[in-house]
C-alpha cells in the first residue's frame, strides 16, 4: 500500500533547515548553558550564600553585630550626654578656668617643688631632731663657756690669777731661772751632801775655809745674805707662795685649764660658730617656710587648694560619674574602641556586602533566565534524548571506526563488496565517497565495474556495471533498538539515481526507509517493510511519498521516531507520517547509498547525495 502527500507551500509549512537547526543549535546551546550554570561555582556560591543568608547563623552573627555596634553606640551616646550635662559642665567650666590653670601649672613648678622639699624637710622628724640636737649641743657650748667664766670669777681662781700675774711670782721666778739660783742650788746640794759634811768634819777647822769645800760653803753663806736668794727663799716659804702652789695642783685648775684650753680652741670656736650658722639656716629654713606658707604664690596656692570650688570641682573628679564618664572617654579614644569598631563595621559591610552580592545576582538577568527555564519544558525534548551515536564529518576523512562502506554481510562474510540484484551502479567501497567541507559526497558516476551481485537463489555472481556509487553503514559498530535517528541531506542532481537513507538489520526484513528518493523531481518518500520472505508471514510494505518541498536544492532533516508501538517520520521537526503496524522490534542500524534502479531506461548524470550530519539518540533514563 502506498499514499502521497503534497507538503503545500514551499518552507511555510515546514520550518526552513537552518532556521531549525539555528533553532536547535541555540536551544543546545542555551540547554548547555543552563546544565554549565547549573553545575557553575557562580550558582554554587550563590546558593551557598542564599543558604548562607537564610541561616541562624547569619541571623546569630548580625544580630551580634548590631547588638555590638548598638552597645558601642550607646556608650558614646551616654559619653555625650554626660558632657552636655549641668555638673558636666560646670565642672570642665572650672576644669578651663584660668585659675586652676594656674594652679595646675602651679602644681608642676618648681616653686611648690622647692616648698614641698623644704616642707617635707622641716617636717620631718629627722629635721627636727638634728635641729634639737644642734640647739642642745650649742646650748652645751654656751654652758661651758659660762662655766669658765664662772670659775674664772671665783675667788680662788681670782686670787690665783692675781699670784699668778703678781710682780713678786715673777721675780720669783725671775730668780728661779738665773744662774745665780742655779749656783745656790748646786751649793747647797754639796754642803747638804754626806760627803760633804764628812770631809768637813774629817778637815782641820781651820784649814778648812781654805780648801775647796771651804771656800764653797763660804760661798753659799754670801749667796744666802744676797736680796734675791734672801726674797726667793722667803718667798717660797709664804703661806700665799703654799696656797698658790696647793691650787696650783688642785682639780680645780686642771678642769679651768682644760676648759679653757677647750673654749679657747679653734676647734670649739668653729663647732661654735658651725652649729650657729647650722642653727641660723634651719631656722631661716622655718622661717622661709612659714612666710610662703602665709603670703605669696604658695599661700594662694593653698588658700585656692582649700576653696569650696576647688574641694566641689575634685570631689565630682573622684565621683563614680566622672570615673564612668573617664572610663568611657578612655575607652572611645582607644585602639581597643577603634578595633572593636572597625571589626563590627567590617563585619556588617561584609554581611551587608554579601546581602548586596546576593540581591545583585539574584536580580540579575542570567539568574531570572535560569529560574524561568531550569523547571519549564523547554528542553524537555532535548533532556528525553541522549546521543548514542554521531558523526559531522568534520575530520576530513571517513572514520571507519564507525562506517563501513559496504554492506555489512559482505564485509563479515566474504571481506568484499556486492550490489542488490537489480543494481546498475556497483557499490564501490568507498571510492566514490568524499568528505569535503564538512559533508559526506555519495557521488553516481558514469564508469565501468566489475563486482559480485546478491543473485536469490544462486547468491554471489559476478557482474558487469557501467555506473559506480558508494554506500555507508554501521552494522559493525553501531545498532540501535527504539529511538530517534536524524540525518541533514540534500540530494543533488538527475531523478535518474536513487538516494536512500535507511535501517537495515541481520535479516532481510524489516527494513525502514527514512527517506528515499523517486523518480520525480522534488519528491521523496517514507516506507517500512517487515514481514518474513521465508516464513507464514508474508512481506509487507508501506510507502509514503511527500512533494511540495525543493528537496534537490536544500538540505532537509529527515528524522524517525522508533518506540516499541509507534514509528513517526518527520521532515524538519513536522510530522509527514506515522505508523503502528510492523514496527521493528530487533536491533538496527543506519546506511547511506546511492544507486541507479536497474529500471531506469536513460541514466543522466552527475547526481550525488550530501550528508551534513547524523544522530542517533536513545531515551534518556
Amino acid at each position: 500500500m502506498g499514499k502521497s502527500h503534497f507538503i503545500p507551500g514551499r518552507f511555510k509549512s515546514v520550518p526552513a533547515t537552518a532556521f531549525l537547526e539555528e533553532t536547535r543549535a541555540a536551544l543546545i546551546r542555551e540547554y548547555q548553558e543552563l546544565n554549565e550554570f547549573r553545575e557553575s561555582k557562580e550558582l554554587a556560591d550563590f546558593q551557598a550564600l542564599e543558604q548562607y543568608l537564610a541561616s541562624d547563623e547569619h541571623r546569630k552573627l548580625m544580630e551580634s553585630i548590631r547588638t555590638g555596634i548598638r552597645e558601642e553606640e550607646d556608650k558614646k551616646a551616654r559619653f555625650e550626654k554626660q558632657k552636655r550635662s549641668k555638673p558636666f559642665r560646670n565642672h570642665f567650666r572650672f576644669e578651663a578656668s584660668e585659675k586652676l590653670k594656674w594652679y595646675n601649672t602651679f602644681l608642676q613648678s618648681k616653686e611648690l617643688k622647692d616648698f614641698l622639699a623644704l616642707e617635707s624637710l622641716i617636717q620631718s622628724d629627722e629635721f627636727r631632731t638634728h635641729l634639737r640636737s644642734l640647739e642642745e649641743e650649742l646650748a652645751g657650748l654656751e654652758q661651758e663657756k659660762k662655766s669658765l667664766e664662772d670659775m674664772k670669777r671665783s675667788g680662788p681662781v681670782k686670787a690665783w690669777f692675781r699670784f699668778r700675774d703678781s710682780a713678786k711670782l715673777k721675780r720669783f721666778h725671775a730668780i728661779l731661772a738665773s744662774s745665780a739660783w742655779k749656783e745656790y742650788e748646786d751649793l747647797s746640794a754639796l754642803v747638804d751632801s754626806p760627803e760633804f759634811r764628812s770631809r768637813q768634819k774629817a778637815a782641820d777647822p781651820k784649814e778648812f775655809p781654805k780648801t775647796d769645800d771651804g771656800r764653797k760653803l763660804e760661798e753659799l753663806k754670801r749667796l744666802q745674805k744676797s736680796g734675791d736668794i734672801r726674797f726667793c727663799l722667803k718667798f717660797r716659804e709664804s703661806k700665799a707662795f703654799r696656797d698658790f702652789t696647793t691650787f696650783e695642783a688642785s682639780e680645780q685648775l686642771k678642769r679651768l685649764e682644760e676648759l679653757e684650753k677647750k673654749v679657747t680652741s679653734n676647734e670649739f670656736r668653729d663647732r661654735e660658730a658651725l652649729i650657729s650658722r647650722e642653727i641660723g639656716d634651719a631656722k631661716a629654713k622655718i622661717t622661709g617656710y612659714e612666710g610662703k606658707r602665709k603670703k605669696g604664690p604658695v599661700s594662694d596656692f593653698y588658700r585656692f587648694g582649700n576653696s569650696l570650688k576647688y574641694k566641689a570641682y575634685t570631689a565630682f573628679a573622684a565621683s563614680p560619674e566622672m570615673k564612668s564618664y573617664l572610663g568611657l572617654e578612655q575607652y572611645l579614644a582607644s585602639e581597643e574602641y577603634r578595633r572593636r569598631m572597625e571589626t563590627l563595621r567590617k563585619q556588617e559591610a561584609e554581611e551587608n556586602e554579601r546581602k548586596r552580592e546576593y540581591e545583585v545576582f539574584r536580580g540579575s538577568q542570567k539568574y531570572k533566565w535560569y529560574l524561568q527555564v531550569k523547571d519549564s519544558g523547554k528542553f524537555d525534548e532535548l533532556k528525553r534524548w541522549q546521543v548514542v551515536f554521531d558523526d559531522d564529518f568534520s575530520t576530513g576523512k571517513l572514520d571507519r571506526g564507525k562506517w563501513l562502506t559496504r554492506y555489512y554481510w559482505g564485509d563479515k562474510l566474504m571481506n568484499d563488496a556486492y550490489v542488490l540484484e537489480h543494481d546498475r551502479a556497483f557499490l564501490t567501497d568507498g571510492r566514490n565517497l568524499e568528505l569535503s567541507g564538512s559533508l559526506l559526497k555519495i557521488h553516481v558516476r558514469r564508469e565501468k565495474a566489475t563486482g559480485k551481485i546478491w543473485k536469490p537463489p544462486f547468491g554471489f555472481i559476478p557482474g558487469e556495471f557501467d555506473y559506480t556509487s558508494g554506500l555507508v553503514g554501521t552494522g559493525h559498530s553501531f545498532r540501535m533498538k527504539y529511538g530517534r535517528i536524524e540525518a541533514k541531506i540534500r540530494l543533488q542532481g538527475t531523478t535518474t539515481a536513487q538516494f536512500h537513507f535507511w535501517l537495515a538489520s541481520d535479516r532481510m526484513l524489516p527494513q525502514v526507509d527514512i527517506m528515499k528518493s523517486t523518480r520525480k523531481r522534488n519528491r521523496v518518500a517514507t516506507a517500512l517493510h517487515w514481514g518474513d520472505p521465508a516464513g507464514k508471514n508474508p512481506p509487507q510494505h508501506s510507502m509514503t511519498t511527500f512533494s511540495g518541498l525543493n528537496f534537490s536544492s536544500h538540505f532537509f532533516i529527515y528524522s524517525l521516531d522508533w518506540s516499541p508501538d509507534r514509528i513517526v517520520w518527520k521532515i524538519n521537526g513536522m510530522t509527514v507520517h506515522e505508523q503502528t503496524t510492523g514496527v521493528p522490534q530487533e536491533e538496527m542500524y543506519p546506511i547511506f547509498s546511492a544507486t541507479i534502479p536497474g529500471d531506469v531506461k536513460t541514466v543522466s548524470l552527475p547526481a550525488q547525495m550530501e550528508i551534513d550530519w547524523i544522530r542517533c539518540y536513545r531515551k534518556a533514563e
